[in-house]
């Protein structure tokens, strides 16, 4: 399966004026709105949708989308440089988990 081209979703909880990047459940809750931003592996947003009942301003929607996109190559990122390291180990590595053939 070719991971390269996968886009990465990033979700931005605003609280009062700031945006934090993957809320946890309590941050979640203290948060009136919400942008989940799909993001490819070269900085292209290809997806953002707004959840939740609150507002955003439109200089805040910019900078969180700058945002997630800053982190959302990030993310994709470092995932390839492990993907990477796993697929050079072989199929001789220690396998862990649940999901195992």
């Amino acid at each position: 399966l070719d991971m390269s081209r996968a886009p990465v979703v990033v979700t931005l909880a605003r609280i009062g004026n700031h945006c934090i990047v993957d809320p946890s459940p309590e941050e979640e809750e203290c948060s009136t709105a919400s942008l989940l931003v799909a993001v490819m592996p070269d900085g292209h947003m290809s997806t953002v949708r707004k959840l939740g009942g609150g507002s955003f301003h439109p200089s805040t929607v910019m900078s969180a989308v700058r945002m997630a996109g800053e982190v959302g190559v990030e993310i994709n990122r470092v995932m390839m440089d492990k993907i990477r390291q796993e697929q050079k180990m072989g199929d001789n590595r220690r396998k862990v988990g649940f999901l195992l053939k």
